[in-house]
């Protein structure tokens, strides 16, 4: 609800994206699209996960929920392989890869 509010407040101000945090579940995520009504709304990357595929399902969740994207920096950064997992996610994404597909792209 706090990030329901916050995306509401930040469209009726003029906001020409959004970038907030995940919500805990596609279901949740899906309401904050629908309130920025037609506005871009994008993921922070947030927290590092404990495994790139825990992050993929994240990612997945999101782009469910009808996001635009994600937008990331330590689970790549931190990440073994950052161009592995940046190839992951950009699967994710753009591809519509399933989580696990998209784990096999950054073990390669």
């Amino acid at each position: 609800e706090v990030v329901r509010y916050g995306v509401r407040a930040a469209i009726e101000s003029g906001a020409d994206l959004i970038k907030t945090y995940y919500t805990g579940s596609t279901e949740s995520f899906r309401r904050v699209v629908e309130v920025a009504a037609g506005v871009p709304v994008l993921m922070s990357g947030g927290a590092k996960a404990k495994t790139l595929l825990d992050f993929l399902y994240v990612v997945k969740s999101v782009m469910d929920a009808g996001a635009q994207g994600v937008v990331v920096g330590r689970n790549i950064f931190q990440h073994e392989n950052p161009r592995g997992a940046a190839k992951a996610i950009m699967a994710v994404v753009h591809e519509g890869y399933s989580p696990e597909e998209a784990l096999k792209m950054a073990e390669q």
